[in-house]
């Protein structure tokens, strides 16, 4: 899982934002919810936002990509509604957003997940071989790690998500079932981020 947060940090907005916005403002119906003109356009812009927004990160299946009205709420629903149980094990690092860490502490509270967070790394979000060792010794029912911080800034290399041992694809031999990366802060084309290279 992978979200977005370009709407909090960028200002001033691009031309194009202020005239979508006036546009939808003017002109714009609810999608699928009905069989007229202003509807069906409605519809029709989503999809090609979808398939633009699928193309630009290499997302193959254009269908799992979701709206949502923001970061905090992309991360509480992913977070909330993994029904973590009772004494899975969360890994994160000490570089994460409030927006990960606020969710997670209410889930160790209400719940009684645990969480044990990497420590900072001064050239990385966090260091490689912690989070090996970390899943080499524990069954891990989720990971929650940074791409980029802005605070301090820095970044992780998206080559250091495809190692076994942290890539989706090899997770389950080594415990963990889930892995969501934040690229919130990477998401307007400085550095490529493709989700189809996970």
């Amino acid at each position: 899982m992978t979200y977005f947060d370009n709407a909090a940090t960028t200002f001033p907005k691009p031309e194009a934002v202020y005239l979508a916005c006036d546009q939808f403002l003017r002109s714009a119906a609810n999608p699928g919810r009905g069989g007229h003109r202003r509807s069906l356009d409605s519809t029709r812009l989503i999809f090609e936002a979808r398939q633009s927004i699928a193309a630009f990160f290499g997302i193959k299946q254009v269908q799992r990509l979701v709206f949502t009205p923001g970061c905090t709420y992309s991360l509480n629903a992913a977070l909330k509604g993994l029904a973590l149980k009772t004494g899975d094990l969360v890994v994160t690092t000490s570089a994460e957003h409030n927006s990960v860490m606020r969710p997670l502490a209410q889930l160790k509270r209400d719940v009684g997940i645990k969480v044990q967070q990497l420590p900072y790394c001064p050239d990385r979000l966090f260091n490689r071989d912690d989070l090996k060792n970390v899943l080499s010794e524990n069954k891990i029912r989720l990971c929650v790690l940074n791409h980029a911080s802005t605070g301090p800034p820095n970044y992780e290399p998206q080559k250091n998500y495809r190692h076994p041992k942290v890539s989706s694809k090899f997770s389950y031999p080594y415990g963990f079932q889930l892995l969501r990366i934040d690229v919130a802060q990477l998401a307007t084309g400085n550095l490529s981020f493709k989700l189809s290279l996970l």
